[in-house]
């Protein structure tokens, strides 16, 4: 009998430990979530753009967390003989042992709505030229840069002033275009300017000896300088500067003509970051003059929608296009020149992105969307930028089984 009883419990170990054996593959979870993220982000620009387009107000959330809870009980083994013949397994009588690891799996979502005051001002607030330089020096074609997140280009030139918007139902948008293109060619582009500049008054020797104005003007990262031509001993502070402005690369079609001012890399950049002026020195632009005027975030998205609402409302319309040697090189892929590709109901299963509004079904295709994945990173990326911890709203979490 104690040899009956021995058997019987070896038997139910073995299939104990054989059941733990079979340890659950925890990987695919990390991945899944990482793809939901994905989605949601990418749904949550493309139902804005789309709101743009339809002139609706512009919702925005953030998904500020997701986590995820699995649990693995232990196997139960369940022997099916009666129990006066637990001591007779050596009988001919069925018996059926049920083997069943419990697995549970559960995961929470933390939604924040973006309707802080916080975030509302960095949607608001100008496109800045270090913005430009940054994705510019990435090697992001220009044209595609100047495209998204340029609101409108003024110029003067030959007593003429005129403004044009860069908006694609404006009836003078080819005009945008070919300035556009034009002052591409002639190398219009970002830089970041640093330099010292002279801070405070004249300094005499005895001034500038003093140790206490030396300590504070080194902990501000200020140096002392002789002043040139002075008949007496002065000395001059200059403070540190940092700024980004517009300019035209000396390597740009025409670059010669153009006053130092307006030249990359020049000591006598203006303070004016948008303003380009030529003044009287040039040969064949006398006093012209050019303003870059950027979009801010929200002006992105409403541009984004005008060019979608063409698209998909007004297909006789001219499509935006990039033709720039620059973005042709960029797109190696060869998914086509169009800025940006939205179908109406014309979902496909591998499509990159897909919403619906108001009862149709919008959709970037995976095969020929243009630049559309590239347009959608950057948007992401400077919406992301008016993102702080004082924009996110408080948190809605949502658990799911």
């Amino acid at each position: 009998m104690l040899k009956n009883y021995s058997v019987f419990f070896i038997m139910v170990f073995c299939i104990f430990l054989a059941s733990c054996e079979k340890a659950v593959d925890f990987s695919g979870f990390s991945s899944g979530y990482d793809k939901a993220i994905e989605k949601t982000a990418n749904n949550n620009l493309l139902i804005n753009i789309l709101r743009a387009a339809y002139q609706q107000p512009m919702h925005f959330t953030s998904l500020s967390g997701v986590s995820g809870t699995s649990s693995l009980s232990a196997p139960s083994a369940n022997l099916t003989l009666p129990f006066d013949q637990i001591f007779s397994l050596s009988r001919n009588h069925s018996s059926a042992f049920i083997n069943s690891p419990l697995f549970s799996q559960s995961s929470s979502v933390t939604v924040s709505p973006l309707t802080t005051s916080e975030f509302l001002s960095g949607m608001l607030t100008q496109i800045s030229p270090e913005t430009f330089h940054f994705y510019i020096s990435q090697g992001i074609p220009r044209e595609l840069i100047f495209s998204l997140l340029v609101e409108s280009i003024e110029y003067e030139y030959e007593g003429t002033k005129d403004k044009l918007r860069n908006d694609p139902t404006s009836e003078r948008y080819e005009e945008f275009k070919s300035v556009l293109a034009t002052v591409i060619k002639m190398g219009l582009t970002a830089e970041n300017v640093t330099g010292f500049a002279p801070a405070g008054p004249v300094l005499t020797e005895d001034q500038a000896k003093d140790p206490n104005r030396i300590s504070t003007a080194i902990g501000a990262g200020m140096t002392l300088q002789a002043v040139d031509g002075s008949s007496r001993k002065e000395y001059q502070m200059f403070a540190p500067f940092s700024y980004s402005r517009f300019c035209f690369s000396r390597l740009g079609e025409g670059s010669e003509d153009l006053p130092r001012a307006m030249l990359c890399n020049s000591k006598e950049a203006p303070v004016d970051k948008g303003l380009l002026k030529t003044g009287r020195e040039s040969k064949t632009l006398k006093n012209a003059s050019l303003r870059i005027i950027p979009r801010s975030t929200r002006g992105i998205f409403e541009y984004l929608g005008k060019v979608v609402y063409q698209q998909v409302e007004r297909k006789a319309a001219t499509p935006v296009i990039l033709t720039s040697e620059e973005a042709k090189k960029y797109n190696y892929q060869q998914t086509g020149n169009r800025l940006l590709v939205i179908e109406k109901n014309n979902r496909k299963s591998d499509d990159i992105v897909s919403v619906k509004l108001d009862g149709n079904t919008y959709s970037i295709p995976a095969r020929k969307n243009g630049f559309s994945t590239h347009v959608l990173a950057l948007v992401s990326e400077i919406l992301n930028l008016s993102k702080t911890v004082n924009s996110l709203a408080p948190a809605n979490t949502i658990i799911t089984k």
